[in-house]
């Protein structure tokens, strides 16, 4: 996995290179601030949050939606939570493996 200050670099770059200067100072910016590790831990907290969540005292056709969305929003969260990073060609890329595991 790459490091964050080589992700912000290599986007400031880009950026500075294919957008308008206001919208790249401020993707410049953001990037500085970027923590892609950090990010994806948040991913893996929020799935098992998702993971965790009591069942509020819902019945019927409002319990069948919340149950859909919580097993949706677990997917979600951890297929992100699980994946390695790096910067392509200015690009910020999620590998996320996609067999058993965890």
């Amino acid at each position: 996995m790459e490091g964050s200050p080589g992700f912000a670099h290599q986007l400031s770059e880009s950026v500075g290179r294919s957008l308008p200067v206001a919208a790249g100072v401020i993707l410049v910016v953001m990037a500085d601030r970027l923590d892609v590790d950090a990010m994806i831990a948040r991913y893996r907290a929020r799935a098992e949050a998702v993971r965790n969540r009591s069942l509020p005292p819902v019945a019927g056709e409002e319990r069948r939606r919340f149950l859909q969305q919580a097993e949706e929003d677990f997917l979600d969260y951890s297929l992100v939570g699980a994946a390695e990073w790096s910067v392509d060609e200015g690009h910020l890329v999620l590998r996320i493996p996609l067999s058993g595991g965890d």
